[in-house]
């Protein structure tokens, strides 16, 4: 939540402040008196603003709406426990799944963890050369990679600005490393990129 307050437009406008349920308390009832707020909405991931997010929300009878970066480490661990027991993978939102029978299909969970045995095959990459690689180039999306889980090799787009076309600027395989011009000392073993053929 932010350090300020401030009023939003609407009939229930919605309040951010600062940690501390009683202060918090007081601020909005100076600035809306008996009025709850339709919302509270956690901005950022902090971990100790649950505590008064909680406490406001039953005082008020209001939902409480997460940040998604408020997911950001519990899905790290996941992601750590999961690939260092060859489990399955873990995949984090925003993604839609189908349930059976289209339960309040579709969905959109926060984590998901998918059994190994369960993995759907992945696709070619016809799609991803065809359509979403000239919609990054159109947009001046300055580098794009390219991760074929088949033929596990990583091809790495560079946005030319004065021709407005990606150039390959490389591609790897197993073996060997990849880096980016986007993020200058990352480099990446290939071969971490996929799941080992026991996996």
């Amino acid at each position: 939540m932010s350090r300020s307050t401030s009023r939003l437009a609407g009939p229930r406008a919605r309040l951010h402040l600062a940690r501390g349920s009683a202060r918090i308390l007081r601020a909005a009832e100076d600035l809306f008196g008996d009025q709850p707020p339709a919302a509270i909405v956690l901005t950022h991931g902090h971990f100790d603003h649950r505590s008064s997010a909680r406490q406001l929300a039953e005082h008020w009878d209001v939902p409480v709406y997460a940040h998604r970066r408020s997911w950001e480490m519990p899905s790290y661990f996941f992601t750590a426990f999961v690939k260092e027991r060859r489990l399955g993978v873990v995949l984090v939102a925003p993604f839609d799944i189908r349930l059976p029978e289209r339960i309040a299909d579709p969905v959109e969970p926060d984590v998901l963890f998918i059994r190994r045995e369960h993995q759907p095959r992945a696709g070619d990459l016809r799609f991803d050369r065809n359509t979403k690689l000239p919609a990054y180039r159109d947009a001046g999306t300055p580098e794009t990679w390219l991760v074929d889980p088949i033929a596990r090799t990583v091809e790495v787009y560079a946005l030319d600005p004065k021709r407005a076309e990606y150039a390959l600027r490389e591609r790897r395989e197993e073996g060997e490393t990849v880096s980016s011009a986007i993020l200058p000392g990352l480099r990446i073993t290939v071969a971490e990129l996929f799941p080992s053929a026991d996996s």
